[in-house]
């Protein structure tokens, strides 16, 4: 935009221009150089007075700008994924669906995808900040590696239900179990399931829930699991107390099975969730 100042020098070096006032003595009346009166004497010749005026600078064209087909596909995309039983619904997760149509050139950045949910109002809120660096013991370990934690949601009107998953570190290859509560009987059926599907592992990483390490009304005692553990030859790491970042896969895990499978579908009791277990299992193993 013009500020008044300069729409008027212009307009003052053009009259001064058109009483045939020489270039030196019109350029120091306006107070400005050689160029920038060639610059308007030209505008003024090709569009008159309306030349004065400054040009948007705004580019006529868009050549990052996305199609309507492209957002189409998008938002089509993202709201088919929405309806799944099971899955993520982000902008890596609409991309890996576009792929498969041979969009070449025209298949949209992770980037666009984002601008096109934050435009149709399909955009999830922000992540929280990441966490703290917490250094993972796969790094310095010889053998199998396992992690073990609980997670619980709430039914409608209804009780908890746990989720108990074991992962080994290395290869994310995990297993499940889901229950109404999280006794040792629960934990034992697990883990021997477990174990024989994925092997023994070396070293078994966990938190200090009260059905891992024995409870807490007895100081000085190893709980049933502890001497289970021991007598197979599995090494235990404990987290920090109160610190489950330093489990990090297995909370991701967690977290995954939460808002990709169990907010996404309705679940009347606790048995209706493990008749779709194997439906989380093999979509994460095979996703």
């Amino acid at each position: 935009m013009d500020s008044s100042d300069e729409l008027q020098r212009r307009r003052q070096a053009i009259r001064l221009w058109l009483k045939g006032i020489p270039t030196h003595e019109l350029l120091r009346r306006v107070q400005r150089s050689r160029a920038w009166l060639s610059k308007w004497l030209q505008r003024f010749q090709l569009h008159g007075r309306r030349g004065l005026q400054s040009r948007s600078r705004q580019p006529r064209h868009r050549p990052g700008a996305y199609s309507r087909q492209i957002v189409r596909l998008i938002v089509q995309t993202r709201r088919r994924l929405a309806r799944q039983r099971v899955g993520l619904i982000g902008p890596r997760a609409i991309r890996r669906e576009l792929r498969p149509l041979d969009l070449g050139p025209r298949t949209p950045s992770l980037t666009t995808i984002k601008r096109v949910l934050h435009a149709q109002g399909l955009s999830t809120p922000p992540a929280n900040a990441p966490p703290a660096y917490c250094p993972a013991p796969e790094i310095i370990l010889n053998g199998p590696l396992h992690a073990i934690d609980w997670t619980c949601r709430y039914l409608e009107r209804g009780p908890k239900v746990y989720a108990l998953h074991t992962l080994n570190v290395r290869t994310r290859a995990c297993t499940q179990t889901i229950a109404g509560d999280k006794r040792y009987g629960t934990l034992l059926t697990h883990v021997l399931h477990t174990w024989k599907t994925l092997g023994l592992p070396h070293f078994l990483q966990l938190d200090n829930d009260a059905v891992f390490n024995g409870g807490y009304k007895a100081p000085r005692i190893f709980g049933q699991f502890v001497r289970l553990c021991l007598v197979l030859g599995i090494e235990l790491i404990f987290l920090p107390v109160a610190e489950p970042e330093h489990n990090g896969a297995i909370e991701q895990l967690n977290r995954l099975w939460s808002y990709a499978f169990f907010d996404k579908r309705h679940f009347n009791s606790i048995r209706h969730v493990q008749r779709a277990r194997p439906e989380f299992v093999r979509w994460y193993l095979t996703g």
